[in-house]
């Protein structure tokens, strides 16, 4: 079990407009413990609320999670609270680190005070998702509201939380009470009895916002409202990796929703031109800029981003990263504040090369890092030194540790690429 960040989970009753309502409080202190599930996520579950924070990018222990008494949520992760049962307020206590502090979530139907320290999320859904759009967002208190289970007749629920899909989904409401009719709308305007019925899913296919109401008898449920953003698929592959310049007119031309979907990685190809820090200690990222040409002006910021496979940076690979090398980048793409296009944190290199060698030789998935030359595809491949003695063969990885500094071809038939031992 890892033991991520710790929850203090408690209940009471409060009253909300009249209604009875059960309030659960969670405050970011050391008692009640949330497991890291197998894909990465940090799952907290207390009656019917199930908390889920996913990280963006990175895996590392240090990027989110509970530390020094706050949840924090970093840039680009998200926190979804989810529910069996109506939701109908989230109240967010935060501090502020660097400005910023409760306004650096977003969430449909979400507002932050004034002053930064607080914010909320309204509405009637089963699940909301709060995204950290900047820096990251130190939270110390969540009050969730869950609608009352006498209520004559309950909120409609939706088979998908409000957000980002990509491609067309299909929706399908319910209603807890028994024979209740349950009616719809798909422009934003307020359900009735006048509304579309509900009698079979709803297939969506463009961004929607979909209200829906449940009614039996003279009795009425509370409005169910999600918003949902439909994208489309930009993915590329390794292989078809854009140039700078086109990741750029990539950024420019793309809504946001659409360049952050999770299933929406790129693959971008560069020179390294500038190198603006590289971290060897617990981060272990480095921001840098590429571009298509060693004089190029237009630039594309890597920020935060990891070594090979995400691996940290050591001060053996940190060295490897300078002006001038090839790189091929994997991970989110967006315009920082609307002005700055870069890769978000937790991007990853692909490879790294000294020249254009392993673009012209398409060697692809070889690459040399750790006194390793790795072999990802598991081509047949021989090592030489500058005298043109073959000194390892294989069809896996190459352990060149026991060899010493210099420069080395690394040959698949009449092609090669050079690498460099330092």
């Amino acid at each position: 079990m890892n033991k991520r960040f710790l929850l203090l989970i408690s209940f009471v009753l409060c009253m909300l407009g009249g209604v009875s309502a059960e309030d659960i409080t969670i405050s970011a202190n050391s008692s009640t413990f949330a497991e890291e599930t197998a894909d990465g996520d940090i799952v907290a579950t207390s009656g019917d609320v199930e908390f889920r924070y996913a990280q963006a990018g990175s895996t590392s222990a240090i990027i989110g999670g509970l530390k020094d008494d706050q949840l924090r949520i970093y840039k680009s992760s998200t926190l979804t609270i989810s529910s069996t049962r109506n939701i109908q307020q989230i109240a967010i206590t935060a501090e502020i680190n660097k400005s910023i502090g409760a306004d650096g979530l977003t969430a449909v139907g979400y507002t932050a005070a004034e002053d930064k320290l607080s914010g909320v999320w309204k509405g009637a859904a089963n699940s909301v998702t709060l995204t950290a759009s900047v820096g990251q967002c130190r939270i110390t208190q969540i009050v969730v509201t869950l609608e009352d289970d006498n209520v004559a007749v309950k909120t409609p629920s939706f088979s998908l939380a409000a957000g980002d899909y990509m491609g067309a989904q299909s929706l399908e409401i319910t209603c807890a009470t028994a024979d209740a009719k349950i009616y719809y709308t798909l422009d934003g305007t307020e359900p009735s009895e006048t509304a579309t019925e509900y009698t079979a899913p709803i297939e969506l296919t463009t961004s929607t916002t979909v209200k829906a109401i449940a009614v039996k008898g003279a009795d009425k449920s509370s409005v169910a409202e999600a918003k949902y953003v439909i994208v489309k698929s930009i993915a590329n592959t390794e292989e078809t990796a854009l140039t700078v310049a086109e990741a750029l007119e990539l950024i420019k031309t793309t809504d946001e929703a659409t360049l952050a979907h999770k299933d929406n990685k790129m693959y971008v190809k560069g020179i390294v031109v500038k190198v603006d820090e590289v971290d060897t200690g617990d981060f272990g990222n480095a921001t840098y800029n590429i571009a298509d040409a060693t004089d190029a002006t237009e630039q594309l910021i890597v920020y935060r981003g990891y070594y090979l496979k995400g691996a940290k940076f050591t001060a053996e690979t940190a060295a490897e990263l300078t002006v001038g090398k090839h790189v091929v980048v994997y991970g989110t793409l967006v315009n920082f504040k609307g002005n700055t296009p870069e890769f978000t944190s937790g991007s990853k290199l692909v490879s790294i090369s000294e020249g254009s060698a392993l673009e012209e030789t398409a060697l692809k998935g070889v690459y040399y890092a750790n006194n390793t030359v790795v072999n990802a595809n598991n081509l047949m491949l021989s090592v030489y030194n500058l005298t043109g003695t073959c000194i390892a063969q294989g069809e896996g990885d190459i352990d060149l540790s026991a060899y010493g500094k210099g420069i080395y071809l690394v040959r698949c038939g009449k092609q090669a690429i050079k690498i460099v031992k330092r």
